[in-house]
């Protein structure tokens, strides 16, 4: 027989050995595993890429486990490169690809585990892959678009706030001290408001420039958001292009 090793959910090790001794499974050892941290679920490029892959490699007949095999050792993170294995090694125990992905279902878009399900059932499992990754990039693009949009309002209006603020803080203070000897009375009611803001915006300039700050991240992120998910998704076209070409 051949070695393997891997890991399974039970109450005990007794549970463990008669899950194993089930599936006629040889059991060497049983060591009780480390607690893992908290599952995350992972990108969402992550998964559009690997969702491509995975009807590609069905769609073309390769066998899951090695095709899979070949996908775990081209992922771009370890993360995805120790999921995959972990599916791959219930795949080889005899476990379907619908319950492989179930048991780690936090890790993926809720349903997926279904829709895994009904394509192997209904031999139609690259059509509903394909299918699936369709509707999330168009998702995805809308997304985009609106982050785009927001873009441009979110610069003007980060802009006005700091210009704002320099009136308040550097430009305003000095002709407030000018008049502050002088009666308010004659002074228009606009030019009092000012002056009314820049004390304020003046003793709690921290508030005003975390503000600033909050709103300056804000668009940056925005920006970085849209362009980095632009080069993704070309990336990973590129990249699925050429693997189905080869």
């Amino acid at each position: 027989g051949r070695l393997m090793t891997g890991t399974v959910e039970a109450s005990g090790p007794e549970q463990a050995a008669q899950m194993l001794t089930e599936m006629r499974l040889h059991v060497n050892s049983i060591e009780k595993v480390k607690d893992r941290p908290p599952q995350t679920p992972v990108g969402r490029n992550e998964f559009l890429l690997f969702n491509q892959q995975l009807a590609s490699l069905t769609q073309a007949g390769i066998p899951l486990e090695r095709g899979l095999r070949e996908l775990a050792a081209d992922a771009g993170s370890g993360k995805m490169t120790r999921l995959i294995n972990e599916i791959t090694d219930d795949l080889e125990r005899g476990v379907s690809l619908d319950e492989a992905v179930e048991k780690r279902k936090s890790h993926f878009p809720p349903l997926y585990s279904q829709i895994l399900k009904a394509g192997l059932r209904t031999g139609r499992l690259s059509e509903m892959l394909t299918c699936l990754n369709r509707h999330l990039e168009v998702e995805l693009q809308t997304r985009r678009i609106i982050t785009e949009a927001m873009c441009y309002p979110g610069v003007v209006l980060m802009l006005m706030a700091v210009i704002l603020t320099f009136l308040l803080v550097v430009l305003v203070p000095p002709f407030s001290e000018m008049i502050n000897d002088m009666s308010w009375v004659g002074l228009p009611y606009p030019t009092r408001l000012l002056f009314s803001l820049s004390r304020y915006v003046w003793h709690f300039w921290m508030a005003a420039g975390i503000a600033v700050a909050a709103a300056v991240i804000f668009v940056a992120h925005a920006v970085g958001f849209s362009s980095g998910a632009t080069m993704a998704r070309e990336f990973h076209s590129a990249n699925t292009v050429d693997r189905t070409g080869v």
